[in-house]
Order: C-alpha cells, then sequence, then structure tokens
C-alpha cells in the first residue's frame, strides 16, 4: 500500500488529482490506448508505445522459452553472462543481478555499458574462459556501444580458438539489421523484442526477463507478482484504490508545488531498483522545461541541508525506526517535507513494482503535458558523438579539460565557484563519470557528492558514462534549466582499438563526453570538464577537499 507523508496542501492537491482523473476517465483510457490523454504528442507513437500494458512477463510460453534456454546454458557450465546494452536495455538487468544475485549453479551477470578500455581488457580476461555468454541487447540494434563492443568480443573469441556465435546471442526488435545480421553470423539464438514497447517500459519483456532467467530468477513468481499489480491497476478500479494512478497523482502532485527533486531512500535488498526508475522517470518527464528530476543514491544529508524542492519516496523494507535514515524522514515529515512510502518485504514484488512505476510515469506526465515516450534531447546527444566521430575520434581524444593533477593551487575550486554562480540558480548539480566503477571509486563521488550538497545545498547526482547519457541525459537538456553539470574523465592505462573502425574505444567515449558537452552547450547548461588523469581516486579526494575549501 502507498502511504503519503508529509505537507497537507500536497495530500490535497493528489486528492485533487485523483477526483479530477476520475471524472476524465483516465484509468480507462490508457488502457484504450487513447492518445488524446497525453495532449500535444504524436497519436500514432502514443498508440504504439502502449505494449507494457501487457507484458511478455504474463505469457507461459515466454516465460518457459527463456527458462528452458537458461537451463540449457547453465547445464554447460557457463559461469558468467556479459550484457552489452544501454539504458533500456540494461537496467533492469541489473536490477535483478543486484537484488538477486546469481543463483546456485547459475552464471552471475556483468552489464558492459561502456567502451572504457580498462574495464573491456578485464571483460576480455573473463571472457577468454570459454565459458561465458554474450548477450547482445539493442532495441533499434543501432545502439554505438553495442556494436562496438560486440564485434570486439566478437575477434577476441575468434583469435582464441573459438566459435563465436555459440557465445552470442542478441535481443531486438524484429526486422532490424542487427537481427539479420546476427543471424547471417550464427549467433546461438536471437530473440525478439515487442515493437510496442520502449526501452525504459521494457523491464517485463525480454529485455528484462531473459537475463533474470539466466541468473536463475523464477519468472512464474516474478509474473504472479505483476499479474497482481496489472489487476490493481485495471481499467475499472477507482482512482483512489489504484496504485498507478495513486504514483501518478503524487508525482505530478509534487511537479506542480515545485518539489521536483524526487529523492529515493532504498533499503536492501531494493537498493539498485532506483537506478532503473531513474531512467523511467527522467526521460519521461524530462522535456519542454520540465520534469522530475529522480535523485538516487545521494549520502544522507541531515535534513536542515535539504531544500523546499525536494519530495521523497522509500521503497524497500521497513527500517528499524532508530536508524539513520527512519530518523531523516521523520524529521522532513515533521517539517512538512512530502513523502511516500512504498514498502515491500518480498523481493518477488519488484515484478508488480515495475509495472506500478511505469504506470505511474506514464500518468504523471499527462499531467505535466508531455510525451512520456520520447527522448528527443538523447537523440541529440547521439547524433552530435556521431558527427564527432566522423570528423575523427583522435581529434576528439585532444580536447581536454582542467588537469586536477597540476592545476595551480585554488584552480579547481575556482572553477566550481564559477560553474555554480550566475543565473538562474543552480538546485542541482549532475556529476557524469567516463571512470570504471568500482568500489572505492562509488566512495569518492559519494563524499564529493557530501561536499557539493553542505556547501551549496545543491542536489546531485552521478552517473557513470556513457550509461547516464542514455538514462538521466534527456532531463539535463530537456529539463528545467537549473543544472550545472560536471564531466569527470580519467587517462585509460591503454587504450583498445575499435574493431573495422578507424578510431579506439578510447576515443569512442571521449567523443560521447564531447557529444554530450555540445548538447548541453545548445542547452545553454554550464559545465566543468576535470581530468582525473591515471590516479582517479587520489584526484577525486583533491576535487572533494576543494569543494570543502571554499565552505
Amino acid at each position: 500500500m502507498v502511504g503519503e507523508r508529509g505537507s497537507d496542501a500536497l495530500a490535497q492537491a493528489v486528492e485533487s488529482r485523483l477526483l479530477a482523473w476520475d471524472s476524465a476517465r483516465a484509468a480507462r483510457r490508457v488502457w484504450e490506448r487513447d492518445p488524446g490523454f497525453w495532449p500535444e504528442t504524436d497519436p500514432e507513437e502514443i498508440r504504439t508505445r502502449l505494449g507494457w500494458l501487457r507484458p511478455q512477463v504474463e505469457d507461459p510460453e515466454v516465460r518457459r522459452a527463456f527458462h528452458e534456454f537458461a537451463r540449457e546454458v547453465r547445464d554447460e557450465g557457463t559461469d558468467e553472462v556479459f550484457l552489452l546494452g544501454m539504458g533500456g536495455s540494461s537496467l533492469a538487468p541489473q536490477v535483478f543481478q543486484g537484488m538477486f544475485g546469481a543463483a546456485p549453479g547459475h552464471p552471475r551477470l556483468t552489464v558492459v555499458d561502456t567502451t572504457h578500455p580498462d574495464l573491456i581488457r578485464e571483460v576480455d580476461r573473463r571472457l577468454r574462459s570459454g565459458r561465458a555468454l554474450v548477450v547482445v541487447a539493442s532495441k533499434t540494434g543501432t545502439t554505438l556501444e553495442p556494436q562496438v563492443l560486440s564485434r570486439h568480443f566478437w575477434r577476441l573469441l575468434e583469435a582464441n580458438g573459438e566459435r563465436p556465435g555459440r557465445h552470442f546471442v542478441g535481443i531486438t526488435d524484429p526486422g532490424t539489421t542487427f537481427a539479420v545480421e546476427a543471424r547471417r553470423l550464427g549467433f546461438r539464438e536471437v530473440f525478439q523484442a515487442p515493437p510496442d514497447v520502449g526501452g525504459r517500459y521494457a523491464a517485463l519483456t525480454v529485455f528484462g526477463l531473459l537475463p533474470a532467467a539466466l541468473i536463475g530468477v523464477d519468472l512464474h513468481r516474478l509474473a504472479e507478482s505483476a499479474r497482481a499489480m496489472i489487476a490493481r491497476c485495471g481499467p475499472s478500479v477507482p482512482p483512489d484504490e489504484h496504485p498507478g494512478l495513486q504514483l501518478g497523482a503524487y508525482l505530478a502532485a509534487a511537479h506542480d508545488a515545485g518539489r521536483t527533486k524526487v529523492t529515493f531512500f532504498a533499503t536492501p535488498p531494493w537498493t539498485t531498483f532506483p537506478d532503473w526508475i531513474e531512467q523511467l522517470l527522467a526521460e519521461s518527464t524530462g522535456k519542454r522545461g520540465k520534469g522530475l528530476l529522480p535523485i538516487v543514491g545521494e549520502p544522507i544529508l541531515g535534513a536542515a541541508s535539504y531544500r523546499d524542492d525536494r519530495a521523497f519516496v522509500q521503497v524497500g523494507p521497513r527500517e528499524d525506526a532508530r536508524s539513520r535514515t527512519a530518523r531523516t524522514l521523520a524529521q522532513l515529515e515533521r517539517d512538512g517535507a512530502p513523502g511516500l512510502e512504498i514498502p515491500s518485504e518480498e523481493i518477488y514484488d519488484v515484478g508488480g513494482e515495475f509495472f506500478r512505476w511505469e504506470f505511474g510515469v506514464a500518468v504523471a506526465a499527462s499531467a505535466l503535458h508531455v510525451n512520456p515516450f520520447d527522448q528527443p534531447d538523447v537523440d541529440l546527444g547521439k547524433r552530435l558523438t556521431l558527427e564527432t566521430m566522423a570528423g575523427g575520434g583522435a581529434a576528439a581524444s585532444t580536447v581536454r579539460g582542467l588537469e586536477v593533477g597540476s592545476a595551480p593551487p585554488g584552480a579547481v575550486r575556482a572553477a566550481f565557484e564559477r560553474l555554480l554562480s550566475g543565473t538562474p540558480e543552480p538546485r542541482y548539480v549532475a556529476i557524469q563519470a567516463y571512470l570504471v566503477p568500482g568500489a572505492a571509486t562509488d566512495r569518492a563521488l559519494t563524499e564529493l557528492r557530501r561536499a557539493l550538497a553542505t556547501r551549496w545545498r545543491v542536489a546531485t547526482t552521478v552517473g557513470y558514462a556513457p550509461r547516464s547519457l542514455h538514462s538521466i541525459g534527456q532531463y539535463h537538456k530537456g529539463g528545467p534549466p537549473d543544472g550545472r553539470f560536471v564531466q569527470l574523465l580519467d587517462d585509460p592505462s591503454a587504450d583498445l582499438p575499435a574493431q573495422g573502425e578507424p578510431y579506439t574505444l578510447g576515443q569512442i567515449l571521449r567523443a560521447q563526453a564531447s557529444g554530450d558537452l555540445e548538447a548541453l552547450t545548445r542547452a545553454r547548461r554550464a559545465t566543468l570538464r576535470l581530468e582525473l588523469g591515471r590516479d582517479v581516486e587520489r584526484n577525486l579526494g583533491a576535487v572533494r577537499d576543494a569543494v570543502d575549501a571554499g565552505a
């Protein structure tokens, strides 16, 4: 059950929204795929993007096929699955791995959503064991990173004396050039995705379900959870009993009250679930100069450190009332900050929660008068990246930012002072980390977020790029212009060639940073690029110290 806490005014706004949706027959119009429910949008696009209302997880034949394939892979002794995908093709699998882990006897899943040479060399080492499966997931079949990495790993296995096809599986829409090419090359399997489901709404389709089955998630239990939530969100359910409309009303009311920074608290094992919500919420609502910004993984601050532009959502099991999270939320509630609690003690509830959030965000977008199913500014960033590469990947790799390790004393602090001055007043800082994910880097980025929030009282986001460009990136360029952007780049220990291309993997990563920087500049967003060299942890500490020194 969704529980609202905090602001009486926002609670009244939620109630008003539910009454309006009751009069407008909102739930029924969504189920009837009425394009008029989302004003000022392309009717044909709306009609062809609502397949998630009847997701593949409901089909017992689909579930059986995925389980049988997973059993076949497991019985062969496969111990690793590498998924090549971006955004909607990778985030749900990442949630499943984070929440469930690999069941005994099943392979572990690693999502590869970057061309960073240091990470790719590590995958190369693990792939040479010959006991790995590579899943290439791309809805359109044209996504840059999976294309480049697929060729790279294919050549690696060939050089290792393997028949690559038996190690490769494709997931894509019917009829894509990738599907045709994968079958020509002899991919072990090519699974078709429903063409009427956009990537960020695809958690309960093959994009999420096949990787889940491979690591041993019980798809039948997942389907039971999803079916129960789908029934509760049915076309005839009254709005005040409808979980999807209730969530959508909370999000819409928060937006209208200026509470546009939706801050998530998640308890284990649900800590990775907001990573999936991040793309769904940011990419669905962040356009036309408005939207809801998800704040995920931010360190818990003192209640006084949060501005009045925050709304709060808690997911997962309830924590002990004495925990820091519980005490912070209790204080925020006393201060009148709006909060929403979606408790869950059962891990398989995630099937239903995927659907609740898809429905809730889609109807919230209607209230914001935006199309929840397009992503125009993400597409711009992709195009600018390709233009940069066409102009010469090597040229893109020579564009350098402020060198943290050799900058004059006070230069980094002064750069942040400039970045966070001016109008409109900054309300959030987005850190784009073109770095290799790891525990030490995670800790250093968390401390940098804490320093920024303490010094400037801004919300903070962190996204490992280029993953974040495909998730929260739409909001960065299409949402309200109150963000500031920090790009963090390092120097790989050694670069790697991109097979069949006139540039390297490292140059692709730099071109993506440059393409996004250009997209942000065109959107009149203030940016700062910092070079961390090869000692990432030390130089991230130096950046944090520079921010602290300005306090």
